[in-house]
């Protein structure tokens, strides 16, 4: 079994061009990066493999079941295939600036979150820095009722907590944070996180809210999520495949998710 630094998953849907900009960013020494293509059209098909081969990295072609089953399906080949120190689930639209300070968790069972920014230079790290049961609640009621005004006051909430940790990361200078959630753009975890999470994702929920699932199946392991802000990636967000806010499947999303959350012990 080939030994990597770094194995990458990188979930691809549509967009090309943006694959093609992620390799040049690849500014490593010691990595593997496994291709996941979610079918668009026969076109994109065989650029998106073209790219992957140029590239020297594996290519898995999939039928379009969404960002959890296509990372699901390139975890599982990476872990069958690789021995690896972190495994790296990233969008298509990345670019990487900086992979430093990973070393000191090397040996535990954690998932790090990035200083992820667009080029606007809007910061989406932590996606929710701290665990509010009320507000998970709230999310429900709000798409139960379709009330856009209880959609607003909990994103309201969830941007007011952002804005308190930025206070506090201002503050305290620190290199790793504890955190609660992460965005799911860029998502780096320890060997031994993989192993005690692997399916990371529910393959139910074709898109939106993975990034809850994860973070409440990780508390419930007691894998932390840490935030580290010299790690530095940007996210050129939805040019990776130009899917625009849904609401009915975001609706969907969440009540799968809840429903998971109640069977589970987590509300």
């Amino acid at each position: 079994m080939e030994k990597y630094k770094y194995v990458f998953v990188v979930l691809v849907y549509k967009n090309i061009e943006v694959l093609k900009d992620f390799f040049q960013s690849l500014h490593l020494s010691d990595y593997k990066v496994v291709v996941v293509n979610s079918y668009y059209d026969d076109a994109s098909l065989k650029e998106c493999q073209e790219t992957a081969l140029v590239n020297k990295a594996d290519f898995i072609p999939i039928e379009n079941k969404g960002f959890g089953y296509g990372n699901n399906v390139g975890l599982k080949h990476a872990m069958e295939n690789y021995s690896f120190d972190y495994l790296i689930l990233s969008n298509s639209d990345i670019q990487i600036n900086s992979l430093d300070f990973l070393s000191v968790i090397k040996e535990t069972s954690a998932i790090v979150a990035p200083y992820t920014h667009l080029p606007s230079g809007k910061v989406q790290n932590p996606n929710i820095p701290w665990r509010m049961r009320k507000l998970l609640k709230l999310f429900k009621v709000a798409y139960d009722r379709e009330s856009n005004m209880l959609l607003l006051f909990a994103h309201i909430l969830t941007r007011g907590s952002r804005e308190l940790f930025r206070v506090y990361s201002l503050i305290k200078k620190k290199t790793f944070y504890k955190i609660y959630c992460c965005h799911g753009s860029f998502m780096i975890f320890t060997k031994k996180a993989v192993d005690a999470l692997f399916p990371v994702f529910d393959d139910r929920v074709f898109l939106y809210n993975e990034e809850l699932y994860l973070a409440e199946r990780s508390r419930i392991k007691n894998i932390p999520i840490y935030y580290c802000p010299k790690i530095d990636v940007l996210h050129l967000e939805g040019a990776s495949s130009g899917i625009s806010f849904d609401f009915c499947r975001f609706k969907e999303s969440y009540s799968i998710l809840y429903e998971w959350m109640i069977e589970n012990g987590c509300l």
